[in-house]
């Protein structure tokens, strides 16, 4: 720009318009080369070459805005691709976050809600759900039952009381406490082989979840009710405990 002022002056002060109206206004005027009649002659330059002067300054313009249009291009691309890379960084970060350290569910704090096994009530337990695992959980469907059985061996056709689930989150370390009930009311036979202690309640029940990728995942938990400790243990029956 600084160039372009000096080559600008240069050609004004050179030009043959600018030396006749110096040489015009200083003859038979007395007037003497001031700063006020140099400045005139420029303003008379200016006049008879305003085209010429016009299309050069807006080629200096469109010059400009062409320079600033190409810089500000390589800027924005230059942002875009970093922001690019920032957001790949950050996905494969948050991929070997989920792949080292998955969610995983873990159920404890069993309780029967009432202990009256009355004949026409229904058995009531509660427990907690806990993601002990490293990123979120998010919770797509349930399924449960608590079963009055009599034998060792827990029947292998469960009746699941399914429960759909809007997408409910755990994140890490977080727990969330949960209600199941038996499907049917105790009938009189269950109630009374309850009270004798010949019957034992079962809690089964599993939990379908995906991690931050959509990968799903279930685990499953079996819980059996000791009648004389009053008190829940694990089932190691892989059919209803498990994770994967």
């Amino acid at each position: 720009m600084l160039i372009g002022a000096l080559a600008g002056a240069v050609a004004i002060l050179s030009s043959g318009s600018f030396q006749r109206c110096m040489v015009d206004s200083t003859r038979g005027t007395g007037f003497a080369r001031t700063s006020l009649l140099t400045f005139r002659c420029v303003g008379g330059f200016v006049v008879d070459y305003d085209g010429a002067i016009t299309a050069v300054t807006t080629g200096v313009i469109g010059i400009i805005i062409f320079v600033l249009w190409v810089y500000l291009s390589d800027v924005l691309k230059t942002a875009s691709a970093q922001s690019e890379l920032i957001r790949h960084s950050v996905e494969l970060t948050r991929a070997a976050l989920v792949t080292t350290y998955p969610p995983a569910l873990i159920f404890r704090g069993f309780g029967l809600v009432e202990r009256n096994f009355g004949e026409n009530q229904k058995l009531q337990v509660s427990f907690t759900v806990t993601n002990k695992g490293g990123t979120t959980a998010t919770i797509t469907e349930t399924g449960a039952a608590v079963l009055v059985i009599e034998s060792s061996q827990i029947p292998g056709d469960v009746a699941f009381v399914r429960r759909a689930i809007t997408s409910v989150g755990l994140r890490s370390g977080e727990a969330s406490h949960w209600p199941v009930s038996s499907a049917a009311n105790l009938t009189a036979a269950e109630s009374n082989l309850l009270w004798q202690g010949s019957a034992k309640i079962v809690s089964i029940g599993y939990f379908t979840y995906r991690d931050d990728f959509g990968t799903v995942r279930n685990s499953g938990f079996c819980r059996e009710y000791d009648m004389a400790r009053r008190r829940w243990s694990v089932v190691n029956d892989p059919d209803y405990e498990y994770a994967y």
